[in-house]
């Protein structure tokens, strides 16, 4: 059982491994915009939406232990999960926490184009290596761009790689000191060529074994480990045992996620960079990450002291939420916000998942 060989472009002498992700698009399906539009086939009943709901607090949750909770028959559960998971809807996968994975540095890259369309520009910065995310924004900036770099030696690279990109114009840097994700930021997904996923030097060591088995978890979350054992010639136990110290050192967690723009749980996406007296800072960020529109939030070192992504239903409730919710905070001082429009890439794989249980 042979690791997964790098992609090109990434750093195979140092990976210890590099998973795949599936093809999975999402209902969004790479749409050139998250504007409020639900998908046609996104629209659930009171079963799905009490389902949905289950299996966001237990992705491994059995189909007939929702089917005694909800209260239909076990085959019926079996179709509705299959129709969700088809519409891209629903997907289940295994989460990987990026620091656990070993890197660094998370690089939040905000960006200024001239004498070509943002859009191009950001098709070329989606093939830099460490790209975790990329897109078209509207607001002070052009685009913005997620990067996770191993080590300072990658850190420099993907800097200097930016600025060599036609169409730059300007480029900020904020290094992310600390990340999380908010609760509801883990029941969100959403895929738009999502780049290969590396482990530089993971937090416990990992054989053939256990990669086989990141992989076969980011591929499908939700298969049991009867079918897994199987497919690799162990045993059960040693499925169940190898998945459970994953899980306890904090690297991966197998979690259930829905598509949020086919749901209209997200008509708009924004970042949102703060300005905060330090004294406030600690305060402040606890508070947003408490508010239900924060999906992610970083503290920062470079022209602003955290860095948000939020949500709204509409650009009415993105507005009141910076207004009244983040700016009367105590201690903010300045905010700017940029809204999505177009993405390139987008990777909801690689998230904080916080202290090893």
């Amino acid at each position: 059982m042979a690791l997964t060989p790098p992609a090109e472009g990434l750093s195979p002498s140092t990976d210890r491994a590099v998973l795949h992700p599936p093809n999975v698009r999402g209902a969004t399906g790479g749409s050139a915009a998250f504007a409020a539009r639900r998908h046609e086939d996104a629209t659930l009943d009171d079963v799905d939406t009490a389902m949905i709901n289950h299996l966001l607090l237990d992705g491994k949750m059995t189909n007939r232990d929702l089917a005694h909770r909800i209260g239909i028959s076990e085959s019926a559960v079996s179709v509705r999960i299959r129709k969700l998971i088809e519409a891209g809807v629903l997907v289940f996968t295994a989460l990987i926490d990026w620091e656990a994975a070993g890197f660094e540095w998370f690089v939040i890259c905000r960006m200024k184009t001239r004498m070509r369309a943002p859009r191009e520009v950001a098709k070329d910065i989606a093939l830099l290596a460490g790209c975790e995310a990329v897109a078209v924004v509207l607001g002070s900036h052009d685009i913005l761009g997620y990067f996770l770099a191993a080590d300072r030696t990658e850190l420099n690279a993907v800097i200097d790689a930016l600025s060599l990109v036609p169409g730059v114009a300007s480029l900020d840097v904020e290094l992310a000191t600390d990340t999380a994700v908010s609760p509801r930021g883990r029941q969100l997904f959403l895929a738009v060529d999502a780049p290969p996923i590396r482990l530089p030097c993971p937090c416990i060591e990992l054989d053939d074994l256990d990669v086989a088995l990141l992989q076969e978890l980011v591929r499908d979350g939700r298969q049991s480990s009867r079918s897994m054992a199987r497919s690799f010639g162990v045993s059960e136990g040693t499925i169940r045992a190898r998945s459970s110290r994953l899980s306890r050192a904090g690297l991966a967690q197998v979690v259930a996620m829905v598509e949020p723009v086919a749901l209209g749980l997200a008509g708009v996406i924004a970042s949102l960079s703060v300005r905060v007296d330090r004294r406030h800072l600690e305060t402040a960020l606890s508070a947003l990450m408490a508010m239900p529109n924060v999906v992610f939030g970083a503290r920062c070192v470079g022209n602003f002291d955290l860095h948000l992504t939020v949500t709204g239903a509409d650009l009415y409730e993105l507005m009141e939420f910076v207004g009244a919710g983040v700016q009367s905070l105590t201690g903010v001082r300045d905010t700017d916000t940029l809204l999505f429009v177009d993405a390139l890439r987008f990777s909801p794989y690689l998230k904080r998942l916080g202290a090893p249980a």
